[in-house]
């Protein structure tokens, strides 16, 4: 009795050798069977395998014996095909999952056995870990409903790629704000906008926003940044980045001042008294003094007489608007003598 001996193989090598077992009488005087086993044809992993025949080991080759065949099988298994993720691929938090890539290496070409897999196209797609989360991440890649056929199985690179949710942006945006200078900074506000996924500022976010500015009170005139600040993403979900428009968000506006010239008098004949003025309107701040001086056409010689005090070169800082101006009077009062 020849049985054969049930063998197999990976999908795209070579067959091995088809051997047998001789039992039953047995073989005498140490002969050996001549001829081969044989197989049907075929290079697919199929359910049953490919049956092992007869082939020429037959009574007719070995005559001196009557021989009894117990067939078996040759399976194929399948081939590996190593699958590796593309690295560096990810979304932002809350966008939807783009269609992953990878390559595909070990597809079997073997002209003897007449194969040539290396147009084999894949079907399906690659999948991933569930997960929404920036913190959650990375997440690694599955082989979803990738296919190869039956001729293959697929399995992962070592090490490899997984794939990255970056957090999406939330935007400070800081409400405009005006004063004047030398005057304390107003009660800031703004908004806080990008939240995906319906979130809100409450179920995304720890922490309250706030929104501030680093001018005071002596911040000459000019425009000055409101920054936004307080919050912490849940998950790590999203960044923080301020409104372009927060740099120059709080505007600081000149001082409005007025002037009024004191009124003075002198005797004929005497030197010019110091000309003085009251500021008055919203005041000078933070030490700040006006510069320059008021002028009158009156002189040592004047004669009596009331003479107009003015404005002269008496200036503001560019801090200041000087909305009004009131001038004075100088009287020149006779000179008594005996």
């Amino acid at each position: 009795t020849v049985t054969a001996d049930a063998q197999s193989k990976v999908y795209g090598s070579a067959d091995p050798s088809l051997t047998y077992l001789v039992s039953g009488a047995g073989l005498v005087s140490g002969e050996t069977l001549t001829g081969t086993l044989t197989r049907v044809v075929g290079e697919n992993v199929v359910g049953g395998g490919y049956a092992i025949g007869q082939g020429s080991i037959t009574s007719a080759n070995n005559t001196n014996y009557a021989i009894t065949y117990v067939g078996n099988t040759l399976s194929i298994t399948p081939a590996t095909l190593t699958i590796t993720p593309t690295s560096g691929q990810s979304k932002t938090y809350g966008g939807a999952d783009p269609t992953f890539t990878y390559t595909a290496s070990g597809r079997v070409v073997n002209a003897g056995l007449g194969i040539d897999d290396s147009g084999l196209a894949l079907t399906g797609a690659l999948g991933r870990v569930a997960g929404e989360t920036v913190a959650g991440g990375p997440y690694a890649y599955t082989l979803g409903s990738l296919s190869a056929g039956g001729n293959y199985t697929l399995a992962f690179a070592a090490h490899p790629a997984a794939f990255v949710i970056n957090p999406a942006t939330l935007t400070y945006t800081a409400n405009a704000a005006t004063r004047s200078y030398g005057d304390a900074n107003p009660a800031f506000s703004g908004t806080v906008t990008g939240f995906v996924n319906n979130e809100t500022l409450v179920t995304a976010t720890t922490g309250t926003a706030m929104f501030a500015s680093s001018a005071n009170v002596a911040s000459g005139v000019g425009s000055y940044a409101i920054t936004g600040s307080g919050l912490t993403a849940n998950n790590g979900n999203y960044i923080f980045v301020q409104a372009s428009g927060n740099t120059t968000a709080l505007a600081i506006t000149p001082r409005a001042i007025t002037v009024a010239a004191n009124d003075r008098s002198r005797v004929y004949g005497d030197a010019i008294p110091s000309l003085t003025y009251v500021v008055g309107g919203a005041g000078l701040v933070n030490g700040d003094m006006l510069s320059g001086s008021l002028t009158t056409a009156a002189t040592a010689t004047s004669n009596i007489g009331d003479y107009a005090i003015l404005r002269g070169t008496l200036a503001a800082s560019a801090n200041y608007t000087l909305t009004s101006f009131t001038g004075g009077t100088l009287t020149v009062t006779p000179r008594p003598i005996t």
